[in-house]
């Protein structure tokens, strides 16, 4: 009889340790104890980014849950503080890749016993001889689009299954990696038209080819309209692949195609005193429509998203650099730790930014600009369940700084000592958290732009 509550309680605790989710539970190996506290905690982060996720994108993620393989996990080292906790999922899984040769899922996860840096669903189209090389691949090489012993493609997508980016490799060798982007929209003219307007507006969707973040290409991809009548759309990237762009007109957690309200930013706000951040605040939200339309729009024209957000920025005597930052990094703003990202009721998400006076106190209105800028771009990530630093030597890098430098610039584009190439040295130091240029430190002391008084 003692044996067999004890068999009872085993049971309930690995029920209950793992949420009821359908799920096979990995063998139990004591030899590997760091695997259930690696997947305890991708489970806490998956929980909390179900928590602050639009309803579908709940169910998404839900269904995803429920397809995962705890039995064949596998872990890899990802550098020396983390780990990728790779989970395959069932093949009956449906992604949103369509392609007449068989892919393998993953949900790959970049995590530690303490924390987790978050994740992606990936996918795995071998167009090779020799099916079982994918089991040997390193997926950190994927995630820093390294060349693999692999022929196929390689595709990225958030855990709520929306595309973000595909690698190619030919011969072992990347060969280009492809992105979907707005490039233009067009104001089309209705005549007799049943949405009751009598223009609406398009935009045109291209995929952008880059080989080691060096543009190559683009060719069109469809275009989509703003209307009542949103469809899916299926889209082919060559080889008899296509991803399916999931159209939703209402859904503020939607893709490409959606229209999702007019206002992506609904709020912006400010708790500041210092005088130098209140008119770097203003030059950025109040004195010009610039940031506050770009800065949704690039955001979302880059990740293929379209979700609203309210910014609050506020400030600090003093911010702390995060355990395991690069050395020599220096912390100019922050997510804050408790309110940084909040997921709203009708959908949008309240993204709370600390600037660090300790560092600001003598620094141009640029660089406060910019810090704005850059730590909004993190929240509104982190709440998609992307983790772009694994990707800078890509697109991202070249988009988002490219972007933030360039509104920045037409805002502060009067002063002489401002050019593009020295605000693109900026936001690249920013983004790489790396030990500042001297274009960088010129800004931080006030030795070029506008200097905070």
């Amino acid at each position: 009889m003692a044996l067999k509550k004890i068999w009872i309680v085993f049971a309930v605790t690995v029920v209950s340790f793992y949420g009821c989710k359908k799920t096979t539970i990995i063998n139990t190996d004591h030899d590997q104890p760091t695997n259930y506290h690696l997947i305890r905690k991708a489970n806490n982060w998956l929980d909390q980014m179900e928590k602050i996720a639009t309803n579908s994108d709940k169910s998404i993620l839900a269904s995803l849950r429920s397809n995962l393989l705890y039995t064949d996990v596998t872990i890899q080292r990802f550098d020396n503080n983390y780990q990728l906790l790779i989970i395959p999922v069932n093949k009956e899984f449906t992604s949103n890749i369509i392609s007449k040769v068989e892919t393998k899922k993953y949900l790959v996860i970049k995590c530690n016993t303490l924390t987790t840096k978050g994740g992606f669903f990936i996918e795995i189209t071998n167009q090779g001889n020799n099916s079982s090389k994918i089991k040997q691949l390193q997926f950190k090489n994927f995630l820093n689009a390294e060349d693999n012993d692999f022929d196929g493609q390689v595709t990225f997508s958030t855990i709520y299954q929306k595309f973000l980016f595909e690698h190619d490799y030919i011969n072992g060798k990347l060969s280009k990696t492809k992105y979907l982007f707005t490039k233009r929209e067009n104001e089309v003219k209705i005549k007799n038209s049943t949405i009751g307007k009598n223009s609406t507006t398009c935009t045109d969707w291209f995929w952008m080819y880059y080989l080691n973040g060096v543009f190559i290409g683009e060719i069109y991809a469809y275009t989509t309209c703003k209307s009542d009548n949103c469809l899916a759309q299926t889209t082919q990237i060559g080889d008899n692949r296509n991803i399916i762009i999931k159209a939703s007109c209402h859904d503020t957690g939607g893709t490409p195609g959606n229209t999702g309200g007019t206002g992506l930013v609904d709020t912006i706000k400010n708790n500041l005193t210092t005088i130098c951040f209140i008119s770097a605040f203003n030059k950025l939200f109040n004195t010009s429509t610039v940031a506050s339309n770009r800065l949704s729009g690039f955001l979302n024209q880059t990740f293929g998203l379209n979700t609203k957000f309210k910014l609050s920025v506020n400030e600090l005597p003093f911010i702390a650099p995060q355990p395991g930052s690069p050395a020599g990094s220096i912390v100019y703003a922050s997510i804050d730790p408790v309110t940084g990202v909040v997921r709203t009721p009708d959908g949008g998400l309240d993204i709370t930014v600390n600037l660090n006076q300790s560092t600001l106190q003598n620094a141009s209105q640029e660089l406060v600009a910019m810090a704005i800028l850059h730590e909004a771009t993190h929240g509104y990530l982190f709440a998609q369940g992307i983790d772009y630093r694994h990707h800078h030597a890509g697109i991202y890098i070249e988009r988002l700084q490219n972007e933030m430098a360039t509104i920045i610039y037409e805002l502060y584009k009067d002063n002489t000592s401002n050019s593009l190439e020295s605000l693109n040295s900026l936001s690249s130091d920013l983004i790489h958290s790396t030990p500042q240029s001297t274009t960088t430190q010129q800004y931080a002391t006030g030795n070029r732009g506008k200097k905070c008084q």
